[in-house]
């Protein structure tokens, strides 16, 4: 394939997601259920070209839900689309499409809350209060929606002008919903006429479709008919009116809807003369609300019609594979919901007794049901009944507001169902009034102006409905009729979705919502199917290795080709039960060509025999597991039994701190032994009926130990606790001893250091006489001191022991050096008083020798002089 038709490939599978998205924009909406209900259903067929890249893809649709457009159920919204244009248009173009400021002022788009029934009931909208609450689906509000949907048309080929025409249609539905109608006076026949009652509102819906204002209210307001051959004009009531309002609101947007799907199809190239296809359908669920109306009739129609052929489908695989294998099936009923399918939609069903009551000129939806009680009520008891009003039914709300004579049950595949038919004449008649018609064809926009289809084809003016007006049921009948006929044709593949929750809340799984789906979506049949064929379906090679131990006493049953030895071990172990049961004549089981067929009753009976032998192998094997294990703790038990013994002996001993430590380790020991024995005991346990006599004896005897462990483990920690206590006591002790001594060395410190400075004092001072000698005994005091001090220190620190050391040496240094000036001094002073007394002695001698010769005299000054020199005296 070239580059450009790759290209074109991927553009194209681009449009068809794009297309997805936007279809669900105008044909989905929120349901109590669902965010984003799907509310049409949906044919999507995907061609491929020989490479395999998509080259075109066209969808087609069946039911779109119109009846959401003018009035949806409390607690749910309209079309997304709706609310889109209202959140996300600007300005200027509310003020062109005439859109008011909320949501909550136009009527089709006006949210109202479940009733509290319903809450509790579903649980889905619980948490919505408040209209603000709506403006967000699926965690994407509204707005950014409108942005997506814009640029989705433009993708798929809408020009500025066609997106511009289908968003004014849009705002048209909303305009005609805000259009009211008043008495306005007596029309033919002395009915009360409908006027709009606010004119502006009606003028303003006729500007966005295109038409005059005066034309939209006398196709509202009027109704022409014809009698005797004269077209009369009958003027509508104010309920009539409404009706008429709501059915041209439908009908646009119908229009509205199939111009889109077209527009969609055109841009998706359709199917390029391919015949590679594969089909999508998308439909909607079953639906059981509180009330249901046609809608919900069609709904569960078009779901028994799947279900018939989600089982025509399972079943027709089980009888080829059945075919394949040569095994016998004609003897097997599977389940059916053919009645259903035939009581709503066959001859004189449902949808028959409708379209033959709308038909007729004075048809009532009363009419209808009480003719569907008269049919079926004898005919299908079990799947048709009428409405029960006793305490806690469902049809006991309903009966006041709409009446008893439009209910009705339908017993379904999925659950019964109550229907009530009030307006369905209405909702399945399809022609559209003559006013209607001529009121659209002159719009100036060309998606009213032309049919869309036969829903929009007017039949001719007459007294009543013509016959050959098909109704909304008739085509919707016949749209699955051909999309089974398409299916046929195909190898079908069915995928069911199950929602864990309503509340999209993860790690949450809501059992009884989960059963309901599973319910809904007709899971039961799957089983139903299987139990009504052969369920175990076991290959000859499987069979042989799962069931081949009930005859181990017979190897040789087990001899020969698969198929052979599979019978003759399937008759052995029939013949080992009660009765001896012949499986294989009785159809119970078959052989095939590859693999053995049974019910689950002879599974059952098989797994008997297997397991009691399997049994009695897991008690052999147990016991050699058992006999293994129990020497293996003996063992553990002789090795760690001298660390106990030897924990023992040292916590006897006195409490040293040796032994205690010994202790310790020797425990340590034995108890990581201790642990492993019991682990291993642990994990080879045995019920008690299964257990050896040896076993309860070593296990006695390991809970002996471990309990013989256990108190030497407390003894231990007393003793560790005791010796804790008195080294605590002895750390207190030594402290308070070095506190004391401390401060005793710390006084005689301050004594010797108060006795140094008098020693020093005294040094110091002038010594004369003996009154004045040395103060030897502070020496002796303040040696004494030092020797007390250093006598307190013993065993302090090493500091206190270094200054004591210290203060002693300045001291013996200090007084060294005093002692050798005092000594110096001391001569010196001794000196000096000799020398003055020689002196005094010398002029006493020169006196009283005045008359002496000179030369005695000189001698005697020089022996003067020498006797006063102080070194001569030392």
């Amino acid at each position: 394939m070239s580059s450009a038709a790759a290209a074109a490939a991927g553009i194209i599978a681009g449009r068809v997601l794009e297309a997805g998205l936007l279809l669900e924009a105008f044909g989905n909406a929120r349901t109590v259920r669902n965010s984003n209900s799907s509310r049409f259903g949906k044919w999507q067929t995907l061609h491929f070209s020989a490479s395999g890249r998509v080259a075109g893809c066209s969808i087609a649709h069946f039911l779109l839900e119109t009846s959401r457009v003018s009035s949806h159920p409390a607690g749910e919204r309209n079309y997304h689309i709706f609310y889109q244009l209202l959140g996300g248009a600007s300005a200027k173009q509310r003020a062109a499409w005439r859109l008011k400021p909320q949501a909550e002022a136009h009527a089709y788009a006006r949210w109202t809350p479940a009733e509290p029934p319903l809450k509790q009931q579903r649980g889905a909208m619980a948490k919505e209060a408040t209209p603000q609450a709506e403006a967000y689906v699926g965690g994407k509000d509204d707005a950014a929606g409108w942005v997506e949907t814009c640029s989705r048309l433009t993708a798929l080929g809408f020009s500025d002008a066609q997106r511009e025409a289908a968003f004014t249609v849009l705002a048209a539905v909303l305009a005609l919903g805000d259009v009211s109608f008043k008495e306005g006076g007596r029309g033919r026949g002395g009915s009360d006429a409908a006027a709009p009652a606010e004119p502006a509102a009606a003028d303003g819906a006729a500007s966005l479709l295109g038409v005059r204002s005066s034309a939209l209210v006398l196709a509202l307001t009027t109704r022409r008919v014809v009698a005797g051959g004269e077209a009369v004009t009958v003027h509508l009531d104010t309920a009539a009116a409404a009706a008429a309002r709501d059915d041209l609101a439908r009908r646009v947007y119908s229009a509205l809807w199939s111009h889109v799907l077209g527009r969609v199809n055109e841009a998706l190239g359709g199917g390029g003369g391919e015949a590679r296809t594969i089909g999508l359908l998308d439909v909607f669920g079953f639906e059981s609300f509180e009330r249901n109306g046609f809608e919900q009739l069609c709904i569960n129609y078009a779901n028994e019609v799947l279900q018939g052929w989600f089982m025509d489908a399972l079943i027709k695989r089980e009888q080829a594979e059945y075919a394949r294998e040569g095994v016998v099936c004609d003897h097997i009923e599977y389940p059916s919901n053919a009645e259903q399918v035939s009581m709503l939609g066959g001859k004189g069903g449902i949808f028959a007794l409708l379209d033959e009551e709308c038909r007729i000129p004075r048809g009532s939806d009363e009419a209808l049901v009480e003719k569907m009680h008269a049919v079926f009520e004898k005919s299908r008891p079990g799947l048709y009944s009428r409405a029960r009003f006793g305490a806690g039914a469902a049809g006991a709300a309903l009966a006041a507001e709409v009446g008893p004579e439009t209910l009705f049950c339908v017993r379904h595949y999925a659950e019964e169902v109550q229907y009530t038919a009030r307006g369905w004449l209405d909702k399945n008649r399809s022609a559209v009034r003559h006013e209607v018609t001529e009121l659209l064809a002159g719009s100036d926009y060309p998606l009213l102006s032309l049919p869309s289809g036969a829903a929009l084809e007017a039949p001719p003016l007459s007294t009543g409905q013509s016959s050959r007006a098909p109704s909304v049921s008739g085509v919707f009948r016949e749209s699955l009729r051909s999309l089974g006929a398409a299916l046929l044709v195909t190898q079908q593949h069915f995928v069911r979705c199950i929602k864990p929750n309503s509340t999209k809340t993860p790690h949450s799984l809501d059992a009884a919502y989960v059963q309901r789906q599973l319910r809904y979506l007709g899971v039961g049949a799957v089983l139903e199917i299987g139990r009504a064929g052969y369920q175990v379906k076991l290959p000859y090679a499987s069979f042989l290795g799962r069931y081949r131990c009930v005859v181990f006493d017979q190897p040789g049953l087990l001899d020969g080709p698969p198929r052979e030895a599979a019978e003759r071990l399937l008759r052995a172990a029939a013949g080992k039960l009660d009765g001896n049961p012949d499986w294989l004549a009785s159809r119970e089981a078959q052989l095939g060509t590859s693999k053995l067929f049974m019910r689950p009753a002879v599974a059952a009976a098989l797994d008997v025999p297997r397991l009691a032998a399997r049994r009695r192998a897991a008690v052999a094997v147990q016991a050699v597991a058992r006999a293994r294990l129990g020497r293996r703790i003996a063992a553990l038990l002789r090795t760690h039994r001298p660390a106990l013994d030897a924990a023992t002996a040292a916590l006897a001993a006195d409490g040293a701190p040796r032994p205690l430590f010994e202790a310790e380790s020797s425990l340590d020991r034995a108890s990581k032994g201790l642990r492993q024995a019991q682990r291993g005991f642990a994990a080879a346990r045995l019920p008690a009926a299964l257990e050896v006599p040896p076993l309860p004896r070593m296990r006695e005897r390991l809970e002996a130990v471990g309990a013989e462990v256990s108190a030497l483990e407390r003894g231990l920690s007393a003793e560790k606790r005791a010796l804790r206590a008195l080294e605590l006591e002895v750390q207190k002790a030594e402290a308070d001893k070095l506190l004391f001594a401390t401060a005793e060395a710390r006084a005689a410190l301050k004594r010797a250091s108060d006795d140094m400075g008098s020693l020093a004092s005294s040094l110091g001072s002038d010594y004369e006489g003996e009154h004045h000698s040395p103060r030897l005994a502070a020496f002796h005091e303040l040696k004494s001191a030092l020797a007390d001090a250093t006598d307190a220190a013993c065993g302090l620190t090493c500091e206190l022991i270094a200054a004591l050391g210290a203060a002693q040496g300045l001291v013996d240094e200090r007084f060294g050096t005093m002692l050798s000036e005092w000594e110096e001094r001391m001569a010196l002073e001794r000196a000096a008083k000799e020398g003055a007394r020689l002196e005094v002695a010398a002029a006493e001698e020169e006196w009283l020798c005045g008359q002496a010769d000179s030369g005695a005299i000189e001698q005697r000054k020089v022996a003067f002089r020498n006797a006063l020199d102080p070194r001569s005296l030392v």
